[in-house]
């Protein structure tokens, strides 16, 4: 069915199908299931959980690929200059501390939704890690951030590289 915009087609002419009314009983149906959804969902449409969490899952992942593809190419490049061996998990909380950092410097709502996103990002690549969709050298290298991770782990060679599974 081909979405309707408004009650006029190209040529400037009112669609007889579509008039004034229905399009605005339309648009009226659409914002009410719209209210509906976050209302079942529990989140407010303007929290900073839902705005990360729409970043996370599609503007951000339609640009540049599931986090564990994106943040495992930053940790590879970071690892390329430094000499370091960031896992793709250290290269994601380094970004949750810079959002800190400026939160604490200057707070703004962008701080906490980047953070929060970030977070996300980490969660989506954990839980792509222990459903296997990661290849095993994507394990995390060492314990992060005394101790959030697992003790017993063992140093990895290189960053992690995600199999095609994880999709884009």
């Amino acid at each position: 069915m081909k979405k309707v915009k408004s009650g006029k087609v190209k040529s400037g002419k009112v669609n007889p199908m579509f008039t004034p009314a229905h399009v605005a009983y339309i648009a009226s149906l659409k914002e009410r299931i719209k209210e509906l959804e976050v209302h079942l969902s529990g989140k407010s449409p303007n929290s900073i959980l839902s705005e990360a969490e729409h970043l996370t899952t599609e503007d951000r992942q339609d640009s540049y690929g599931h986090p564990a593809h994106d943040y495992g190419r930053v940790s590879a490049a970071f690892n390329a200059l430094t000499g370091h061996n960031l896992t793709t998990e250290e290269a994601i909380l380094f970004m949750v501390c810079v959002k800190m950092a400026r939160e604490a410097y200057r707070p703004k709502r962008d701080n906490r939704v980047d953070a929060a996103g970030y977070l996300n990002c980490l969660d989506m690549v954990v839980q792509a890690r222990d459903q296997g969709l990661l290849s095993t050298g994507s394990q995390p290298s060492r314990p992060v951030a005394a101790g959030l991770q697992g003790a017993g782990e063992t140093e990895k060679a290189g960053p992690a590289v995600p199999v095609a599974t994880l999709g884009k």
